[in-house]
């Protein structure tokens, strides 16, 4: 937010047009003479609390930490809302209690269902005694029991809101999530998750994984895997939020399904209006404070025109050229969770880029922007 991050009366006094996004102040016009949004589905954004709030077709997803701007996405895991639950023992349709697969005597309760910060959630408790060895010192839950197979290599990102309700992690070595391979029943485990389960929020405990499959398979079957301790008893409810499963290296905001994969399709943002005379203009300066995650693509940008990036750079600070400076390189966070500040200034001979202050950088590449400009895409999917 600018009150904490740029006063306006120092910084952007002189600006023909500013967009300040979490703080929902614009300057130049109103939001919807200054941008257009096109995405064909709903999409999820939270705010700084944790609350995640449902946005519909074509409306900017804009909070208090900003406007988000994703690439396309899908959740494979056809019930993350948890449709069909009921306690004490029915669990979601498509679900699955593993103990109850596996011949296990850790078998879990359905304790309830509802909704924490906008999320559809499950309760679900396991207690009693570790037994030795497979299956009986195992607990957990399959997400999705009609998950499409995987090709060998292909990489799957699952991702959880789970905290602990009830019980405590005593008896317990390991929660991972699991993808249990079939026929070859192969599995592919996270790193442990249980040291970092708590209490709190279940909007600001999301947890995420990625997986690669090793094996051409008929069956792939995501799970949250327990491991208990042989002979030590144990009781514990974990509180299960919108799990999701997509294709590619890391995890993007939530995508709710009911009873079928949903594709979130990707936010396409053109400046309007004054916004696009401006940035049209043939020497203009450009700043913008971003939250950086991940992306698939390197051709990612902060302001692109018609596939050039004006506003990008590599994740070594360093320009190269118009079409493949970028904001980070593929499936890397610039730096997750901290706000970056960069600058571009650009005319006919060439650009000029700074971030956060630092030494700037240029390169000879005329940057003439027409056309259609984009914010955080390059229009397509990324």
């Amino acid at each position: 937010p600018r009150s904490t991050l740029f006063p306006y009366t120092t910084l952007f006094r002189s600006a023909s047009v500013d967009l300040d996004f979490a703080d929902s102040q614009y300057y130049g016009g109103t939001l919807a003479n200054l941008i257009s949004v096109t995405r064909a589905s709903t999409g999820y954004a939270s705010d700084i609390a944790g609350n995640w709030t449902s946005f519909g077709n074509n409306v900017p997803r804009i909070t208090d930490q900003g406007l988000l701007i994703e690439e396309s996405r899908t959740n494979s895991i056809t019930n993350n809302s948890m449709q069909g639950a009921s306690a004490p023992s029915t669990f979601p349709t498509n679900w699955g209690d593993w103990a109850d697969a596996n011949g296990g005597a850790n078998v879990g309760t359905v304790v309830g269902t509802g909704t924490e910060n906008g999320i559809d959630y499950i309760d679900i408790r396991w207690h009693g005694t570790g037994g030795s060895g497979y299956p009986n010192g195992v607990a957990g839950v399959f997400l999705d029991k009609t998950h499409p197979a995987l090709s060998a290599g292909q990489t799957l990102t699952l991702s959880a809101f789970i905290t602990l309700v009830g019980g405590t992690l005593s008896g317990v070595s390991q929660i991972k999530f699991d993808t249990s391979e079939l026929p070859s029943f192969d599995e592919v485990y996270s790193p442990d998750l249980s040291s970092s389960l708590a209490g709190g929020a279940l909007g600001l405990a999301r947890f995420s994984t990625t997986l690669t499959a090793e094996a051409g398979t008929t069956a792939y079957l995501p799970a949250i895997y327990i491991t208990v301790q042989n002979g030590v008893a144990f009781d514990l409810t974990l509180r299960i939020g919108w799990p999701q499963g997509e294709l590619g290296a890391f995890a993007t905001s939530p995508i709710r399904t009911t009873s079928a994969a949903v594709e979130r399709k990707a936010d396409v943002v053109t400046p309007t209006g004054l916004a696009q005379t401006t940035l049209n203009a043939v020497t203009g300066t450009a700043v913008a404070v971003i939250q950086a995650g991940k992306m698939s693509s390197v051709a990612a940008r902060i302001l692109d025109s018609n596939g050039t990036a004006l506003l990008g750079f590599t994740s070594s600070n360093t320009l190269t050229d118009a079409i493949t400076s970028s904001l980070t390189t593929a499936n890397t966070a610039f730096r997750t969770g901290i706000k970056d500040a960069v600058a571009v200034a650009w005319d006919l001979t060439g650009r000029l880029l700074a971030l956060n202050g630092g030494t700037a950088v240029t390169d000879a590449v005329a940057q003439t922007p027409s056309a259609t400009l984009r914010l955080g895409s390059d229009g397509s999917a990324n």
